[in-house]
């Protein structure tokens, strides 16, 4: 029973730690669409 409960406890912490870096990939994605789009409106106006 303790061999299972350990298999399900390194199973859940790789799962959430994929998670994580899911979730900070998607994240930073978002981050540098919105600074790309800053930049776009900010060189509109200047030009």
């Amino acid at each position: 029973m303790s061999a299972l409960t350990n298999i399900w406890n390194n199973y859940t912490v790789e799962f959430s730690t994929t998670q994580k870096v899911i979730i900070a990939i998607v994240l930073g994605m978002i981050f540098l669409i919105a600074i790309f789009a800053i930049v776009l409106v900010i060189l509109e106006i200047a030009g």
